[in-house]
């Protein structure tokens, strides 16, 4: 994972009037690969600005990291109700995990 990272990081700074679509995929995947790497903080960072067409994985993952991290935390619980409550190809594996989360009051 740590070539295909330097790969991928190359590639992305290498091309900077590529359009955004593109440049959206090599930090879709960048951000996959911290996550692979349990980098997770860095694979945080590549999410959050991250757009079309990597919407719904982007926030999808930033609430696996979030769980991962932080655990149960009222963060993770928001994210994960968004998701949850929205379209999202992910609402039901949402759905899924805040059935783990303790009872709020």
């Amino acid at each position: 994972y740590e070539a295909a990272l330097q790969v991928l990081e190359d590639l992305a700074t290498a091309q900077p009037n590529i359009p955004i679509e593109q440049s959206n995929t090599y930090t879709y995947y960048i951000a996959i690969t911290y996550l692979q790497l349990e980098q997770y903080e860095q694979a945080l960072a590549s999410l959050e600005n991250l757009n079309y067409p990597y919407e719904e994985e982007a926030r999808w993952y930033e609430a696996l990291i979030q769980l991962r991290l932080e655990g149960f935390s009222s963060n993770t619980y928001i994210l994960l109700q968004n998701i949850a409550q929205s379209s999202s190809r992910f609402s039901n594996e949402a759905t899924q995990l805040l059935k783990n989360f303790p009872k709020r009051k």
